[in-house]
């Protein structure tokens, strides 16, 4: 408490992937439960679909009486139907609930081909143990990406609160058309609003998916005023049970200290709250 001692770290293992590669890069993404005995590691090599491996602890203690040790359990793997493994970018983001049954893993650069869209972006919701007999994940719901624009990015970050039955999902690279009125009405030729609609091309986006019985459904799309081209809105993502927070790293934030000018890419980050405990809607605050 005097500030005179401080606690220190010491490795007592290196996990190392089960199927070893070069440039695999093993160790993109990590996500473990509150317990510590059930680890997501990601591996997304260039032009590769990507996987996530799932180790379980084998060690008994959770504390420092014993050495950590894990077993490697299953591979996560990111292939299309067709058997394909190109950029669909698996395991660019994971997250997972604090008892580690749900483990939710994005896919940004997944194409919908029943749409044609390019890079929309996918989440996976995988369920451990789901059939009460075997400690793996199974997979039990592919949620796509709401909006049906190229390069969207869904799934590029994820959190999840720790009941594990909501999930923030950013897409950095959506575009959220902003609507502006030029004259306001007052042009005497038509007396009429004039709408122009800025594209606002990769200003970034998040999205909230709530469980409702046994599936994730998609509920709110959350934005920012402030947020112009490029922003990437939704590039951090962080989720507790009546909050949630998105960063937007290029979103011109502090203003100069003269008044004049915003600064450029100085960064925001927007917090949202529930408007009703229990109405899964959002409000910025």
């Amino acid at each position: 408490s005097d500030g005179s001692t401080y606690d220190t770290w010491t490795q007592n293992l290196t996990i190392s992937s089960n199927e070893p590669a070069t440039g695999k890069r093993f160790g993109h993404a990590l996500a473990v439960n509150d317990n510590g005995d059930i680890l997501a590691v990601s591996s997304k090599a260039p032009g590769k679909a990507g996987m996530v491996e799932i180790f379980k602890r084998t060690s008994q203690s959770s504390d420092d009486s014993t050495d950590h040790s894990f077993e490697y359990i299953q591979t996560l793997s990111g292939a299309t139907a067709d058997g394909s493994s190109l950029n669909t970018e698996f395991g660019d983001s994971v997250t997972m609930s604090k008892d580690g049954t749900t483990l939710i893993v994005g896919a940004p650069g997944v194409d919908d081909e029943s749409s044609s869209q390019i890079d929309g972006g996918a989440v996976y919701y995988y369920k451990w143990n789901a059939d009460a007999s075997t400690d793996t994940y199974t997979l039990q719901q592919t949620i796509k990406a709401p909006e049906t624009q190229d390069n969207m990015k869904f799934g590029t970050t994820l959190d999840i609160n720790q009941s594990g039955n909501r999930v923030v999902i950013g897409a950095e690279k959506f575009a959220t058309f902003r609507e502006m009125k030029f004259d306001s009405g007052e042009t005497t030729f038509d007396l009429q609003d004039t709408d122009i609609v800025d594209l606002n091309v990769g200003s970034g986006g998040a999205f909230t998916a709530t469980m409702y019985n046994t599936k994730f459904i998609i509920d709110d799309m959350l934005t920012a005023d402030s947020v112009s081209i490029n922003d990437d809105f939704g590039r951090g993502v962080c989720m507790i049970d009546n909050s949630v927070l998105v960063g937007a790293p290029k979103d011109d934030g502090n203003t100069a200290s003269d008044g004049s000018t915003k600064i450029e890419n100085d960064g925001t980050v927007s917090q949202y709250d529930l408007i009703e405990n229990g109405e899964y809607a959002w409000k910025n605050i």
